[in-house]
């Protein structure tokens, strides 16, 4: 009988606000996804930084910390109150999908070598490394999600993607 796991994902799904991302906590049996709560980019970063519990996170763990995932903290006031958060590689993610940031032209480009998706071949290696079978509808999700934002941050990485030629 396969396990129930409960998980943190992002996809590269507009929604709601202009937004480019999606987060979100799924529940799967297997490989079989059974339920995907959306939430907003200030309840994923409270929640999987172990500020709030989740299902998803019940013990309050630092799930960055604990994953060697770099780069991301909650901020406090001098009152020591969490008053936001810090997470640049989230606001990487984008390039993935697109040349150019279809919002801000401002963000500089992007490591998408098709117009609005990764070309065949980024699409191929998106699959084969992260489970995200297409771009538009599935979420990086559990070790996949912390995997990706590690290498978001990896300059030879990120060649390595932009060099996945036809």
């Amino acid at each position: 009988m396969a396990q129930r796991k409960t998980e943190f994902a992002i996809g590269l799904i507009p929604g709601a606000n202009s937004s480019i991302l999606s987060f979100a906590i799924v529940t799967r049996n297997g490989e079989t996804f059974t339920g995907t709560q959306l939430i907003t980019e200030q309840q994923f970063m409270y929640f999987i930084l172990g500020y709030w519990p989740c299902r998803a996170n019940p013990k309050k763990e630092d799930l960055m910390k604990k994953n060697e995932v770099p780069n991301f903290a909650l901020s406090y006031d001098r009152y020591d109150k969490v008053n936001g958060f810090y997470n640049p590689p989230i606001h990487e993610l984008w390039k993935i999908k697109y040349p150019e940031h279809p919002i801000r032209r401002d963000l500089g480009i992007g490591w998408s070598l098709g117009k609005y998706n990764p070309s065949p071949k980024q699409a191929e290696f998106l699959y084969e490394h992260y489970g995200v079978l297409h771009i538009n509808t599935h979420y990086f999700v559990g070790e996949k999600l912390f995997q990706i934002l590690k290498d978001v941050q990896d300059p030879e990485w990120v060649s390595a993607y932009q060099g996945l030629v036809e």
